[in-house]
């Protein structure tokens, strides 16, 4: 069993707080400003991996090591009540983006545009495979990290009001900052699943959100990398 040493925070608590909030959002935007054109997509994703694999694995053996509830992150079974309709609206969210018609002409050079600078315009076998591994990688990690352990490590000592500006930000910050739309877009989007945790108390439904957008989007750069240019 790990010893408390703040509040309730043991060591291992206190080194996965410095990674979300400080290392990993200066690493990302390092990278960011730091841009390597030649660093392939496959690249990028495992760098990706390896990014979020770090703290996840030091979070799995800190809720061993604790002896901690999986409820604590959010993960309670059977899932409240809160948590079954937040699946309900997670299912209607994702079948309206499935069934949203797809851009043509311009609209869709454009949208190719966008996606090929987000790293989510697929052109090859190999990249759609990495980019699955790391969807349901990243899709159930993120939320579990900068949704379920923040909201639990500053929710006590701050509230939840300030830890869900706190994990916000930490995780719009570690996108990097390719440009201003960007970085807010990543804290507007981040904002609104932390809301959505501290409100529901569940991160299932969340999980399924993200890893299903990720995927259709995914799939869509798959095919729009497909199409020749209007």
């Amino acid at each position: 069993m790990l010893q408390p040493i703040l509040g309730p925070l043991n060591a291992l608590d206190c080194t996965l707080v410095v990674l979300l909030i400080a290392i990993i959002p200066f690493v990302q935007i390092r990278a960011s400003l730091r841009r390597r054109p030649n660093r392939t997509l496959v690249q990028r994703y495992r760098r990706t991996m390896v990014v979020m694999g770090a703290p996840l694995a030091l979070l799995a053996a800190d809720w061993l090591l604790a002896g901690r509830d999986a409820a604590a992150l959010g993960l309670a079974v059977p899932v409240p009540l809160r948590g079954e309709i937040g699946l309900a609206i997670a299912l209607v969210v994702l079948l309206a983006v499935v069934a949203w018609p797809r851009p043509k002409g311009r609209k869709s050079d454009d949208l190719r545009a966008r996606m090929k600078q987000s790293g989510m315009l697929i052109s090859t076998p190999e990249e759609l495979v990495f980019f699955l591994s790391l969807t349901l990688f990243v899709g159930c990690g993120v939320e579990l990290l900068f949704r379920g352990f923040l909201l639990w490590a500053f929710s006590p000592f701050l509230g939840t009001a300030v830890a869900v500006v706190i994990a916000a930000l930490a995780y719009g910050l570690g996108h990097g900052f390719a440009n201003r739309k960007q970085v807010a877009g990543s804290v507007l989007s981040a904002f609104l699943f932390t809301v959505a945790y501290s409100v529901s108390g569940s991160l299932w439904w969340l999980m399924l959100i993200h890893t299903g957008l990720m995927l259709h989007g995914g799939w869509t750069g798959y095919r729009l990398a497909r199409l020749q240019p209007a």
